[in-house]
């Protein structure tokens, strides 16, 4: 069984300043996937938003049929979240 990260048009800011601005991509299971650009581009926020320590203003976040709601357990980042991404 496969299982795919979504961001669909997530949007994020801080200070009134986006951080993410309508940001799109799916993140396979089993697939090589990167997250390339500068230094303030967002990189580790989209990690951060995965483990829940950031929350999207706007968009969707969803893990199979699973919706990253305002709050993500500790057991999701444990049990899906941690597993699909492997080391990061």
């Amino acid at each position: 069984l496969f299982m795919e990260i979504k961001f669909s048009k997530v949007s994020l800011k801080f200070n009134e300043k986006f951080i993410l601005r309508d940001i799109s991509m799916n993140i396979l299971e089993g697939k090589i996937n990167a997250v390339v650009g500068p230094t303030g581009s967002g990189k580790t926020t989209i990690l951060d938003i995965l483990y829940g320590t950031k929350k999207i203003d706007s968009g969707s976040v969803t893990i199979g049929d699973l919706t990253l709601d305002k709050v993500v357990s500790k057991d999701i980042v444990e049990e899906v979240i941690g597993p699909l991404l492997g080391n990061v």
